[in-house]
């Protein structure tokens, strides 16, 4: 049966991936990218942007509306090398069905990582037709009825657009790596069609169209944020908001939630890439990409403030001068390519045992001893050991967030440096009983001594952790 009010959806019909979802992974991307592409071909002056929304995991993976009412309706499938039409026959079944049951859809979309091999539309209904999936069985006999018994097919099918073409101003087809440019690409002609509208100059850099993309991204986590924690929060997005991100803040006006959104954002995309080197995927590697999972989680769920923490925390020998208010220089320095790539991330995939608590992540006990893992990725030189324990040593003693390192950790876990820095433990605790002094509330009553800076490798580590 028909829906005419698109609106109203049963309950039966809505989708959700929102488990699975970070809020940096393909399918916000492709959500972001066309709402970009359909603003850039619209008049913002004239429209009412408020009219427009994008819904996010409700009908579908994403939905357009205007006026509350479903205008197109949008899958999103990140298979890679799969270019048969029989790999997605669930996606296009429900994105038929749905055409049908809410009439006023105008269109239905399937965006995919590759191109599909075209099919006939009469070999997409016949693949369709003797589809019996394993899962949504009552779903989609609804739909079968829908299109096959009451000969919806042909309307429906109408509807459906696969691969590219030049009908939309959006494409379809776009490769997980190549979303990210495409994201850029759309800012960059929003500003060159808008100049007069910004207020700011240098406003289509590259620095600042990075911020716009990060502030894009965090719009979207933070529905799926709540999502995930079954908050009672709108699952739509106006249009409006996504013309205020990029015409009312730049990068020069740089906060700790900026910053977060630029750490978060190379965090996963560095995540992607170790995965593509390593050859790493969701069906030969389920196991160790679980626990990535599990633990990006529980990172992007944390307030801006807490995870710059944690960020500093894992990147002790970088000083911030203001934690408050970090510089460009500050964020991009806190996240070492290498370190993470093949300290972090190879901890976090070989050890399944990491703490998911503020104060212990990244920190792994066994016999009494405590290694951090941090991204330290110096090579070894005759004095560098010293001179990067200096550097850490100068950098915890004057921030109180970090002082407490000095004493619960034993062993730093890095990429190339092994040896123990030779300062004098006694000028070193002598400095800091100086700043206790001054930062009382900092005292470690269970510990009298600080512990010496001590490097191991990452090699090493893995195999005294396992």
């Amino acid at each position: 049966m028909a829906v005419e009010n698109a609106a109203k959806i049963e309950n039966q019909d809505t989708h959700s991936a929102i488990p699975s979802w970070s809020g940096y992974d393909y399918q916000g991307k492709v959500a972001i990218y066309t709402v970009l592409s359909m603003i850039n071909i619209m008049d913002i002056e004239s429209e009412d942007m408020n009219k427009f929304t994008v819904e996010i995991e409700h009908l579908e993976d994403f939905s357009i509306k205007k006026n509350g009412y479903y205008q197109s309706i949008h899958q999103v499938k990140s298979y890679q090398q799969k270019y048969s039409l029989s790999s997605y026959k669930g996606a296009v079944l429900e994105l038929l069905g749905k055409g049908s049951k809410y009439n006023k859809v105008k269109s239905a979309h399937l965006h995919t990582a590759c191109q599909i091999n075209s099919v006939t539309k009469e070999e997409v209904k016949k693949q369709i037709k003797e589809f019996n999936p394993d899962s949504k069985v009552e779903q989609f006999k609804e739909y079968k009825k829908l299109l096959f018994d009451e000969n919806k097919f042909d309307e429906a099918y109408e509807k459906l657009f696969i691969n590219d073409d030049d009908k939309t101003s959006f494409k379809r087809v776009i490769d997980i790596t190549d979303i990210e440019d495409e994201i850029k690409n759309q800012i960059e002609l929003f500003f060159e069609k808008n100049e007069s509208k910004i207020d700011v100059n240098y406003a289509a850099t590259s620095e600042n169209i990075n911020f716009i993309y990060s502030n894009l991204l965090a719009e979207i986590d933070r529905i799926v944020v709540s999502l995930h924690k079954n908050k009672d929060n709108s699952r739509e997005i106006p249009f409006s908001v996504f013309i205020k991100i990029l015409t009312e803040k730049n990068v020069f006006q740089l906060t700790p939630c900026t910053v977060s959104n630029f750490l978060k954002n190379e965090l996963y995309k560095y995540f992607i890439e170790y995965c593509e080197e390593n050859e790493l995927s969701e069906e030969e590697n389920a196991k160790e990409l679980e626990v990535w999972y599990k633990n990006w989680q529980f990172v992007k769920e944390l307030s801006d403030k807490d995870f710059l923490l944690i960020c500093r925390k894992i990147s002790p020998n970088v000083f911030v001068k203001n934690a408050d208010s970090l510089s460009i220089n500050d964020y991009r320095s806190l996240m070492n390519e290498n370190g993470v790539k093949y300290s972090l991330f190879r901890m976090i995939l070989e050890l399944e045992h990491l703490p998911t608590c503020l104060k212990n992540i990244y920190v792994l006990e066994k016999n009494g001893v405590h290694h951090l893992i941090t991204t330290i990725a110096n090579s070894p030189g005759k004095n560098t050991v010293n001179s990067i324990g200096k550097k850490i040593f100068n950098n915890l003693k004057k921030h109180n967030d970090l002082l407490q390192l000095l004493y619960d950790i034993n062993k730093m876990i890095n990429l190339h440096l092994e040896g123990t820095f030779s300062g004098d433990i006694f000028e070193i605790e002598k400095a800091y009983q100086e700043e206790f002094l001054k930062s009382p509330n900092t005292y470690k009553e269970n510990i009298t001594r600080p512990k010496k800076i001590e490097f191991i490798k990452v090699d090493e580590a893995v195999e005294v952790l396992k």
